[in-house]
């Protein structure tokens, strides 16, 4: 289900295979998301809608929080592209830059 989802349908299944499986969940801000998000297509060239960055954002969080160790091998599976919710990406973004139309100008901003 969808994170925006208030109350997933399968929940009790999720709950039941992590405690299965001795798993656990992690719990990220929507910040986390954002910033996930905007660091996939930097590292890895990932375009990533914010639901499917949420996964990538709770691998950051449990690195951070040491229960994933560092050097550890770990997979996450981005399946929202970025294009499923354009807005969603933006969000958090910076505008764009407005330059002069003058060589300049480009070449200043381009070498900032």
């Amino acid at each position: 289900d969808s994170i925006k989802v208030g109350k997933p349908r399968d929940v009790v299944k999720a709950v039941k295979y992590v405690a299965e499986t001795e798993g656990g969940f992690a719990v990220v801000s929507d910040e986390e998301i954002v910033a996930a998000g905007q660091a996939l297509p930097r590292k890895v060239g990932v375009f990533a809608e914010p639901a499917a960055a949420a996964a990538y954002a709770g691998l950051l969080a449990l690195l951070r929080d040491g229960v994933i160790p560092e050097g550890a091998t770990a997979a996450v599976f981005i399946t929202g592209s970025g294009l499923k919710d354009p807005q969603g990406v933006l969000r958090g973004l910076p505008g764009p830059t407005v330059i002069p139309p003058e060589l300049e100008a480009v070449e200043r901003v381009l070498s900032q």
